[in-house]
């Protein structure tokens, strides 16, 4: 019974974190902060010429808010807030994602931060990673005090918050931060070349989309500058989602080989418990019992032992999945079918173990049964 529960302990398990990774993943590319799904629309321009001009006007706006099924509509830039910048560490430049805030973030592990003070005065300083400043100091004597140039400005580095893990496909943790108005001022910044758009409820992103791009390529101010392309993040969440279902099937398909040496298992114990029991047998056989009544009762001890195996493994798998959500970014997610699936495979288990033995037991010669 042990395998039985070790199988479906490990299954239930890799599919709760699963589900739970799925739908984060989910939300983080289809969902705004309130919920509702999201899509983008991006302008491609035909010549560098297009990059310092006004993309999306006001007008703009206005028409894809008047086309059904739009919540609201926020003009975004696709490179998003954080920049990558490459910046000298010795003797050769290194890359390293940079973001403009108006407050440090990160938990400080050396020196200080900034607040929104430091950055309404311009000043110019920055907050790096402990990864940057394991870097850095391999050719400073220290990180704090020194300057770190960003694009051909210096900016002082004051304090050190401690890296985080990368473990967001999507989002990366920035490697320094630097005060908004500060980098702003001396920093092109993109007039936008994108629209996200966050739908109603209950509104279908796809035609949603495919509309507005049809409107503005009819009436947008920048139609004869370039072409407008649909970014469906709910597509993208579904072909990403496919993915890692497959790899979950493989995962739990390899911690199906335990459910299968624990069915051996339950057989050759069916086996050695049929042929303890031969003078029972034989005094049921006297008594008038039929042969399907023999199969029956090993059948039902077999799927038993190995049904009250899943329901502990599926107790116990849910219970790690619990203790290992807490050192995830995402919560897990348990639903109804992963129950009955662990009832259902190891009542599966035991009934087709179970069978060779049980009917095993009916075909011995009475008189030998009980001798």
């Amino acid at each position: 019974m042990l395998g039985i529960v070790i199988g479906i302990a490990a299954v239930v398990m890799i599919l709760s974190i699963s589900k739970g990774f799925q739908r984060n993943l989910n939300n983080t590319l289809t969902r705004s902060h309130d919920g509702k799904q999201t899509g983008v629309i991006y302008f491609s321009a035909q010549d560098s010429s297009v990059a310092n001009q006004t993309i999306f006007n006001q007008s703009d706006l206005n028409l894809v808010r008047s086309v059904p099924g739009v919540d609201r509509v926020k003009v975004i830039t696709s490179d998003g807030d954080q920049h990558t910048t490459k910046i000298l560490m010795g003797t050769k430049k290194e890359e390293w994602l940079v973001e403009p805030v108006v407050k440090s973030k990160g938990t400080l592990i050396r020196g200080t931060g900034f607040n929104q003070a430091n950055n309404e005065l311009h000043q110019r300083v920055a907050v790096v990673s402990s990864e940057f400043a394991k870097q850095w100091q391999k050719k400073h004597a220290q990180t704090i005090g020194t300057a770190v140039n960003l694009n051909g400005f210096d900016y002082e580095i004051i304090g050190v918050f401690q890296a985080k893990t990368k473990i967001n496909l999507f989002m990366n943790t920035a490697d320094i931060y630097v005060p908004k108005a500060a980098y702003d001022e001396v920093t092109p910044v993109s007039q936008g070349d994108g629209l996200l758009i966050t739908m109603a409820t209950k509104a279908d992103s796809k035609k949603v989309l495919k509309s507005i791009a049809r409107q503005l390529k009819e009436r947008g101010s920048a139609k004869t500058r370039g072409t407008y392309e649909i970014q469906d993040n709910q597509q993208m969440a579904s072909a990403v989602g496919k993915i890692l279902k497959g790899i979950t099937t493989f995962i739990g398909s390899v911690a199906g080989i335990s459910l299968f040496i624990a069915g051996i298992g339950v057989m050759n114990m069916t086996y050695i418990s049929v042929t303890e029991r031969m003078p029972e047998i034989g005094i049921r056989r006297a008594l008038g019992a039929k042969p399907n009544d023999i199969t029956l009762q090993f059948l039902i001890e077999g799927t038993m032992l190995t049904s009250f195996g899943g329901l502990i493994g599926y107790f116990v798998g849910s219970a790690l999945a619990v203790i290992i959500g807490h050192f995830l970014p995402f919560k897990v997610t348990f639903e109804t079918g992963a129950f009955w699936l662990a009832f259902l495979i190891s009542f599966a288990i035991g009934l087709a173990f179970s069978v060779g033995p049980a009917r095993s037991a009916t075909k011995k010669n009475l008189l030998e049964l009980l001798r």
